[in-house]
């Protein structure tokens, strides 16, 4: 079976075998690229898998090289390229989706219900230039996913399944993520959001694609060149507290540690010392990270270099403004290769508060918890659960005081949501309501699932017969009882 490319002339052949076949073949030959290999010995690997015409190796060849699976090299030697890992079914149709029209598509249209393959050609008329009667690049895309686990053929009938619903979901937030392009967007940002909304990976990852343009899918790879960055110099990272000032933001006086006497010299903070490399290499972008930007008094710790942050107003701009530094004497401009990237915490301090000049001069961007990035584990419905706590605390508090899906991505078994939510969780809405336990029972479902009160006697002495306010002790539970979630979400 030959897919068609596109419309474009030409078709290429899929991966031989079944269609449960597809995507193990693939990875084993990802394998197999471990080392460069001659193109002669594709033939023999190829008759392995099933292929021995020549003809049919060389488009297949083809078509791994157009998806991205195959470098050739000066040699002539053929490798898997280094700058992708293709170990998961994901990777690879994330993968075909990409280069190849109709994966994604294809998947968005079985999910709105049981789909016929006349369905299925119907809905491909709009996004490929196939003939009606030549099904191949329905079938072959339909295999690609059936065999990944993320369709299912029932008779005449296909269906969507679990896996293939996150993939989709998955494939939707790429697209919207790539259409903010960092490289056109504001100079200046601050993330913004309650805790545990990914703030610190999507920190990562900004910095990521800022520096390089893009960034890999893999959280591990987005940390590890995060951190290449950092010793390369062209990330700083700074937290903003209570105590900090211009001294170490901008530039100090310090103990001039050469001198026998007590002599001050001007130090550089970080702003200057990464914006003097920032200078040195203008085609490079930088960025500064500033971690708990509202934490900090911003008009004290930013000084005159507030001015400077516009983006009309840095070095080479029409309006380029200079200003004087007070201790070292030297004229100052921000380069405009240089990114500020700020996070917030709205549960510390809303964005409502945060001064004037600061939001004029950034972009802010939300982070919201996305409860739909939650799966179903061990009978528990984590989306169900987190959204009815957030509504809950909305209504109680306000929207600033809302709990992230982060917390609970890595919990896959109940064990390990019980210590989310007794270690996480609960302390952080018992501090929402300054200790007010009976509204930390509310939002677990008012029941004594999660925490229970014991109405405490009064002590001698107060006065017999007197009435006095009910006084109560309260616990977090130390085992959460069966049905305790189900009960959370009914409010029972």
């Amino acid at each position: 079976m030959m897919e068609h490319d596109g419309g474009r002339g030409r078709s290429v052949a899929p991966m031989p075998g079944t269609a449960e076949s597809y995507i193990s073949n693939l990875r084993k030959t990802w394998d197999w690229l471990d080392e460069p290999k001659l193109p002669g010995d594709f033939y023999d690997w190829f008759s392995e898998l099933g292929f021995n015409d020549a003809s049919a190796v060389n488009q297949t060849r083809g078509f791994l090289r157009s998806v991205g699976f195959i470098d050739s090299k000066t040699d002539g030697r053929l490798s898997r390229p280094s700058h992708d890992v293709f170990n998961t079914d994901e990777s690879i149709i994330i993968t075909l989706h990409e280069k190849r029209k109709f994966i994604g598509e294809l998947l968005e249209e079985i999910s709105t219900g049981p789909k016929t393959m006349a369905d299925l050609m119907r809905a491909a008329q709009t996004a490929l230039d196939i003939k009606a009667t030549n099904k191949n690049p329905v079938y072959c895309r339909r295999n690609w996913l059936r065999s990944a686990g993320m369709l299912e053929v029932d008779g005449k009938l296909t269906r969507i399944t679990e896996k293939g619903k996150n993939l989709l979901s998955s494939l939707i937030s790429r697209e919207v993520e790539v259409t903010s392009n960092p490289d056109t967007s504001p100079l200046n940002v601050i993330l913004y959001g309650p805790p545990g909304t990914g703030k610190t990976y999507i920190t990562f990852s900004r910095c990521v694609r800022v520096c390089d343009g893009k960034a890999a899918r893999d959280e591990d790879k987005v940390h590890a060149r995060y951190k290449e960055l950092l010793k390369a110099e062209r990330v700083e990272f700074v937290t903003f507290h209570q105590s900090y000032g211009y001294e170490e933001f901008v530039e100090g006086l310090r103990p001039d540690p050469d001198s026998e006497q007590l002599r001050l010299v001007p130090v550089d903070g970080v702003l200057k010392r990464i914006a003097e490399r920032a200078r040195k290499r203008p085609k490079l972008p930088y960025v500064l990270v500033i971690d708990e930007i509202n934490r900090a008094n911003i008009s004290k710790v930013l000084g005159e270099l507030i001015t400077l942050l516009e983006e009309d107003k840095r070095e080479g701009a029409k309006v380029e403004v200079a200003v004087t530094l007070p201790h070292s004497g030297q004229r100052f401009t921000l380069p405009d290769n240089l990114h500020i990237l700020g996070t917030m915490n709205t549960a510390d301090r809303s964005i409502a508060l945060i001064d004037t000049a600061l939001r004029r001069r950034f972009s802010f961007k939300e982070l919201e918890p996305d409860p739909d990035k939650l799966k179903t584990v061990d009978g528990i419905n984590l989306t169900k659960v987190l959204t009815t706590i957030n509504k809950r605390l909305e209504y109680l508090i306000d929207r600033d005081h809302l709990i992230g899906h982060a917390w609970l991505m890595k919990a896959d078994t109940k064990a390990k949501i019980d210590d989310v939510v007794r270690h996480k969780i609960i302390p952080l809405v018992a501090e929402y309501f300054y200790d007010d336990w009976q509204k930390v029972q509310a939002v677990l479902g008012g029941t004594d699932h999660f925490v229970a009160g014991k109405e405490l006697n009064p002590p001698p002495g107060l006065g017999d017969g007197e009435v006095h306010d009910k006084r109560w002790s309260w616990e977090i539970q130390k085992v959460f009882g069966e049905g305790a979630y189900e009960s959370l979400v009914a409010g029972k």
